[in-house]
């Protein structure tokens, strides 16, 4: 896959959804514009991605990777693209200086270059001509205009070459085109799915299998409880030697590894104060770690596997919570990177946690596939069809729409600003979709984040579940 515009586009991908809008129009023909350059006649057809509130124009026979993005048709050329965003409740100036300048690394913003008097948004056009690095001889035409609700942004990224034939016939058409629409109802997708994990809390856990050891002081049980979605959840369960009563925690790992990445993490927890209970995720489980395929498989099992494991942790809190050794007032979720993710949906779901830790995370398996970055991975090997097929079912759960209704639990986000599995973008469109109360927590670091963020997740944890932050902090 070919990697120029990558820090750009990470920018553009702030803020988008992932389902495939449909033509509402028959194509419409645009003339060529007079310029100094030969002008390639080009058929524009209407889209509307309400995800991002926009209705606009875009080349007919261009692919759309991801609601308002389009790409061209030949797989082996990545460096063109036409992009629509809408950036809601932000300036220009706040859009330029939080993520712009930061993430395209340059010094100052270009001066506009004039409006689009033609159209009836309050555009002002930049170019931005790469001269040195990945992004040398690509030149990026981009629009915005900030607008009472926020900013609505048009982007051209091309080759050099490219770029004077592009612009009149599909970046200015495409300028003048771009219309609000009523933004696509994220608490709808909400209300709408949380039937799905519910299950019955009455059926025993039938625990099975356990075997037990006792080091550095916490007793360490591995064992088995039965998944209300079928199958067994294998787990282990760190007790601390002690008085009790204990704070609570469960522990997520990441994808595509298991419970055994974290139980060492969980031990820490555990000496810190806090029975801690970490499961392994469906597609962890025996039944499924020798199959060929990935642990995303882009096929309706992804959603039934992501169903599960929420119904999973669920049963896990009823666990923490069958002990007498627990007090119910204190209890917590940490989840990293797949866990970070999943962490935002279980708080849409469950509301018996006081705390949830999202370490690098984002906004879902939707978001996490569908970055123009992705674009020869596995999701974008497969026909369209089953491309909108898989969107269509992953989309309704995604953790972004269940973050922001996580309160009255308190959310504490940590990011790397140099991930790359979890680029900014959408680190920062998880973060914004949090509820309140929650803390945002940044580091010059990539996807492990380091002792800072240990401490001071060990001290957001002291004061929201009380376990001792000294012992937990490296």
């Amino acid at each position: 896959m070919k990697k120029r515009l990558v820090c750009l586009l990470l920018v553009l991908e702030l803020l988008t959804c992932c389902a495939q809008p449909a033509p509402t129009a028959t194509p419409v023909a645009v003339p060529p514009t007079p310029t100094a350059a030969p002008v390639q006649q080009t058929t524009l057809e209407p889209f509307v991605a309400e995800e991002l509130g926009i209705r606009g124009l875009a080349p007919a026979e261009w692919d759309q990777a991801e609601p308002g993005h389009f790409l061209p048709p030949d797989p082996g050329d990545w460096d063109t693209r036409l992009i629509h965003e809408f950036f809601p409740g932000i300036t220009i100036a706040q859009l330029v200086e939080s993520l712009l300048l930061p993430v395209l690394e340059l010094p100052e913003w270009p001066a506009s270059t004039g409006g689009q008097p033609s159209s009836w948004l309050p555009w002002a056009l930049h170019e931005i001509e790469f001269t040195r690095g990945t992004l040398a001889g690509s030149v990026a035409d981009l629009a915005l205009a900030e607008t009472e609700a926020g900013v609505y942004l048009v982007g051209l990224a091309a080759p050099k070459e490219e770029r004077e034939t592009l612009r009149p016939s599909i970046f200015l058409p495409a300028v003048d085109a771009v219309e609000p629409v009523p933004l696509e109802d994220s608490a709808a997708y909400y209300q709408n799915s949380l039937r799905l994990f519910d299950y019955d809390a009455n059926v025993p856990l039938d625990i099975r299998d356990e075997v037990s050891t006792f080091r550095n002081g916490v007793t360490w049980t591995d064992f088995s409880y039965a998944s209300p979605k079928g199958g067994r959840v294998p787990a282990t369960l760190l007790v601390p030697d002690g008085p009790a009563p204990f704070a609570g925690v469960v522990l997520m790992h990441g994808m595509p590894s298991r419970r055994q990445e974290v139980v060492n993490i969980g031990e820490r927890f555990a000496r810190a104060g806090a029975v801690v209970i970490a499961i392994d995720a469906p597609h962890a489980r025996p039944e499924h770690r020798q199959r060929a395929d990935s642990a995303i498989v882009f096929t309706a099992r992804d959603r039934e596997e992501q169903i599960q494991l929420i119904v999973d942790l669920r049963r896990a809190v009823d666990l923490l919570l069958a002990r007498p050794d627990v007090d119910s007032q204190r209890l917590a979720y940490v989840g990293f990177s797949y866990g970070g993710a999943m962490g935002g949906l279980l708080a849409g779901v469950e509301d018996r946690l006081q705390a949830y830790v999202l370490v690098v995370g984002d906004g879902g398996l939707v978001t996490h596939s569908t970055g123009l970055d992705d674009v020869s991975d596995s999701l974008y090997a497969l026909r369209q069809d089953k491309r909108e097929a898989w969107w269509d079912a992953m989309w309704p759960i995604e953790p972004i729409h269940f973050v922001g209704h996580a309160a009255p639990a308190a959310l504490l986000f940590q990011s790397g600003r140099l991930d790359r599995a979890v680029p900014l973008p959408d680190a920062v469109r998880y973060q914004l979709a949090g509820s309140e109360p929650k803390d945002i927590m940044w580091y010059d670091a990539g996807h492990s984040l380091g002792n800072e963020a240990w401490r001071d997740q060990a001290y957001w944890l002291e004061e929201h579940i009380g376990i001792d932050g000294d012992v937990l902090a490296p």
